[in-house]
């Protein structure tokens, strides 16, 4: 991998600038401000910071939506075009930014090394040019590794018992943030989209996960939350099991008492009667 070229930008207003088409690939980073990037047929509102890949041979645009928009980009050689993340994996890569929580692993790792990229080719200090090329490109290498490897960044589902090649602090890490997120909002309607949108990944890949690491699914979990506190409600107020039912997250009291009974075998108001709690009607 070599680098062509690089160099960086600012957009001004009802502008466009940079793009076009070359037989090159292409990292754009918005390093401040937002821009709107038309990539082929994908149009995508930036906003600092981000990063959007480019395949050779793709037409691509810049135009500024707000403030004063500011970027970097680097023009790529890439003899092994194995070395850049596949088209698929560029979708989705840059449809994810706009989602992307960057405070997190391995997004963090590569927005703090984009900035190290950035203060590295644009440096007035620089004396030996090949070496701080040859250093940006190591960077960059590692980068897209990262990409095209993580299945929560690239899009691409993990092969059979990858798994277990998943780092432990990592994982942990990602179901605990699940388990937070269901401890929060137990009692809304949620879905997969949505335990998907709040951790900024693949769907089955956290259901898989969560599973691999926990020994049931979200919503398994999530059921276990809402009974505990169903249980406090039966035990400690004098509220109607209906009520206890919707309060825990549950839309059917129906729904609600079969799957208390399938836990307990009991009923919730037998349940409520045989540990000794005030019984009111139901």
């Amino acid at each position: 991998m070599l680098i062509r070229s690089y160099g960086n930008g600012i957009l001004a207003d009802g502008s466009s600038t940079g793009g076009g088409v070359h037989p090159y690939y292409e990292l754009l980073y918005i390093t401040s401000g937002s821009a709107q990037i038309q990539w082929v047929d994908h149009v995508y509102n930036a906003a600092a910071p981000s990063l959007y890949l480019f395949p050779t041979n793709t037409p691509h645009e810049l135009r500024k939506l707000s403030g004063q928009c500011r970027f970097i980009f680097v023009e790529l050689e890439v003899p092994n075009p194995n070395c850049f993340p596949a088209l698929s994996t560029v979708r989705h890569w840059n449809a994810l930014q706009s989602l992307l929580d960057q405070r997190r692993q391995p997004a963090k790792y590569i927005f703090d090394s984009l900035s190290y990229l950035q203060s590295l080719l644009l440096s007035d200090r620089v004396e030996n040019k090949r070496i701080v090329t040859g250093i940006a490109v190591r960077v960059i290498e590692t980068i897209l590794l990262l990409i095209g490897q993580n299945p929560a960044l690239s899009g691409n589902a993990l092969p059979e018992n990858e798994e277990l090649a998943i780092k432990a602090g990592a994982a942990s890490e990602i179901v605990e943030s699940v388990k937070h997120y269901l401890e929060a909002n137990y009692k809304e309607q949620l879905t997969l989209e949505n335990i998907s949108a709040a951790i900024h990944l693949n769907g089955s890949y956290i259901i898989r996960l969560f599973h691999l690491h926990a020994g049931m699914t979200p919503f398994q979990y999530l059921n276990e939350l809402r009974m505990n506190a169903a249980l406090t409600y039966l035990s400690t107020t004098p509220m109607l099991v209906s009520k206890i039912a919707e309060a825990v997250g549950f839309q059917s009291i129906h729904y609600f008492s079969r799957l208390f009974k399938q836990k307990y075998d009991v009923s919730p108001t037998k349940w409520r009667e045989l540990h000794n709690t005030a019984t009111i009607g139901q």
